[in-house]
Parts: structure tokens; C-alpha cells; sequence
């Protein structure tokens, strides 16, 4: 069934700023793609439509971290990595003292993890 069609006419939209690659998404690929952009030298835009950045950890609460570990030694290191352990280290004491060895399916803390992710 259709309900006819809508016309929109064509705009002039300005650019604001010039890059080279832009990636669209704030969860773990988006950041890791934004960071290693911009790492290489790439002029990066990185857009969200939330306005803060952490994927489904930080929107859909997902509870955990998946592990790192084959349960024996690290076997994925790299920016998830990272950002788990800044997460950690800005958490409160109790947090940092439960899971400051841990590796695998350590708590989001989806607030401190916003700040965390950009860097703040």
C-alpha cells in the first residue's frame, strides 16, 4: 500500500571542517578506528548521535567486559584493553580493589566509562 511520496528539495549545506576519514559510531570499533586514525596522522571525524561515546556499554548497559585472558594469560591487549583499565583506575576504591587483577568480565561502570572513553 502506499501513501503517496514526499519531496525534498535539494539544500547548500555548509562544511564546517575538512577531514580525511569519517567514522560514524562511538562503540569500541569506532573509538579504536578514531584513535588509530588520528594516531597515523589522519585528519579524523568521528561522529555519534548520542553525544558521548561507549557503544552499547554505555547506552544498553551491557554489564561486562568480555574477557581478555584464555584464562591462563592476556591474549588481547591493545585500546579495548587500555580503556578497560582507565575505566578501572577511575572507579572508586572498593571497584579498584575488586577488580584491579582482573582481566575478564570485569563490571562497566557505564558513567565512568562515558568519561573515560573521550579521554576525560
Amino acid at each position: 500500500m502506499s501513501y503517496g511520496e514526499v519531496r525534498i528539495p535539494a539544500e547548500s549545506i555548509p562544511v564546517s571542517h575538512q577531514v580525511d576519514v569519517v567514522i560514524i559510531g562511538e562503540g569500541p570499533a569506532g573509538i579504536a578506528a578514531a584513535i588509530s586514525a588520528a594516531a597515523g596522522g589522519v585528519k579524523t571525524l568521528l561522529i555519534e548521535q548520542r553525544g558521548f561515546l561507549g557503544g552499547m556499554g554505555t547506552v544498553a548497559l551491557v554489564p561486562a567486559f568480555c574477557p581478555f585472558t584464555d584464562k591462563v594469560k592476556p591474549i588481547i591487549r591493545g585500546l579495548g584493553l587500555k580503556l578497560m583499565e582507565r575505566m578501572k583506575q577511575s572507579c572508586n576504591e572498593d571497584f579498584r580493589q575488586a577488580y584491579a587483577n582482573s582481566l575478564d568480565w570485569v563490571p562497566i561502570d557505564p558513567e565512568v566509562l562515558r568519561l573515560r572513553a573521550h579521554g576525560g
